[in-house]
Formats: C-alpha cells, sequence, structure tokens
C-alpha cells in the first residue's frame, strides 16, 4: 500500500475481495439493511461495509462527517460569541447610564449643600438682627 497526504493510506495495488461467511452476511443485513455477498477493498478505511462495486474509503466519509460535524460546532460558537458581545454591549451601555445617574446624583447633592449653607447663614443673620432688636429694645425701655 501506498502513503497518501497526511500519512493516510491510499488505493491498494489491487483490489481485495472477501467471500462473507453466512454468519456474517446476516450480520450485514441486519446492521445495514443491505444483502452483501462478497465485500470489495480497494481503500482502506475506519469503515469497510460499503456496496459491492463502490470504491470509496470510508475514512474519507467518516472525516467529512467529522468536518461537518466541526463547522457546525464552529457556527455554535459564533452565534454563542455573538450574543455574548451583545451582552456586553448591554452592560457597558447601563454601565454608562449608572455613571451619567451618579453624576446628576452628586451635582443634586452639591446643590442641596449649597441651598443648606445659605439657609444657616440665613438663619445667623436672623438672630443677629433678633439680638440687635433685643439690644435696642433694652436701652429705650431700661
Amino acid at each position: 500500500m501506498e502513503k497518501g497526504e497526511k500519512g493516510r493510506e491510499t488505493k491498494m495495488a489491487k483490489e481485495v475481495r472477501i467471500e462473507l461467511t453466512d454468519a456474517q452476511k446476516a450480520k450485514i443485513k441486519a446492521a445495514t439493511g443491505k444483502s452483501m455477498g462478497e465485500i470489495r477493498v480497494s481503500n482502506v478505511g475506519k469503515n469497510l461495509a460499503v456496496e459491492p462495486g463502490q470504491k470509496i474509503s470510508a475514512q474519507d466519509t467518516s472525516i467529512q462527517s467529522e468536518d461537518t460535524s466541526i463547522e457546525s460546532a464552529d457556527t455554535s460558537i459564533e452565534s454563542a460569541d455573538t450574543s455574548i458581545e451583545s451582552a456586553d454591549t448591554s452592560i457597558e451601555s447601563a454601565d454608562t447610564s449608572i455613571e451619567s445617574a451618579d453624576t446628576s446624583i452628586e451635582s443634586a447633592d452639591t446643590s442641596i449643600e449649597s441651598a443648606d449653607t445659605s439657609i444657616e447663614s440665613a438663619d445667623t443673620s436672623i438672630e443677629s438682627a433678633d439680638t440687635s432688636i433685643e439690644s435696642n429694645d433694652m436701652m429705650t425701655t431700661g
């Protein structure tokens, strides 16, 4: 046998025919639903149960199936990545909104503190005026 690309065994020098026993024929019929009297092998692969005369390497079909499975998994992963990126964008947007709300709250707190200071100053001025009036009243009545 020759070695092909990637170390895979390829076409044999000549086709080999294997006559099946009655037990083997029954087993193949039960498993595949097909009647076979012999197996012809021209390529070596993982699954040699092919129809008579069919020249296909079971290894080739197995690889094609694995490729399809991998492509499907890749598509699924890409879809999950897109969903995660979308969720990340939503979270970033929510973070920006929260930061904006925090800034507004801090600004409101500063305004309230300023108003409190103005009220305290007005209270002090009123108390001072009251003291001054009381002092004047005591001087005029006394």
